[in-house]
């Protein structure tokens, strides 16, 4: 085989892995606030009122932040959220949703 088709292959095993690290070192830096949140997630559980205290919590940015991995804007008016699983949403705001 040519050597410029295992060089090429040997490029992209190492760009996956460093993809893979920078995924691995996001994940585990929020450990602490995913444990916090699941702390949290117990309490609702056992709540009078759960989807009240849900929705406190979901204005919280720690609790946010125990399930998104990456936010990152697109445009002025799009954004993208990377989940803890890898999947990726993407969020459109129309103009004059802001006013």
């Amino acid at each position: 085989e040519d050597t410029t088709n295992i060089t090429q292959k040997r490029i992209d095993i190492e760009n996956k892995i460093a993809n893979s690290e920078t995924w691995w070192t996001m994940f585990d830096e929020d450990d602490a606030y995913r444990k916090k949140a699941i702390e949290k997630l117990e309490a609702v559980k056992d709540s009078v009122t759960p989807m009240d205290d849900l929705n406190k919590n979901m204005n919280n940015i720690e609790f946010i932040r125990a399930w998104v991995t990456l936010i990152k804007a697109v445009s002025p008016y799009s954004f993208s959220i990377t989940w803890l699983n890898g999947d990726e949403t993407e969020i459109e705001i129309e103009r004059g949703d802001d006013e």
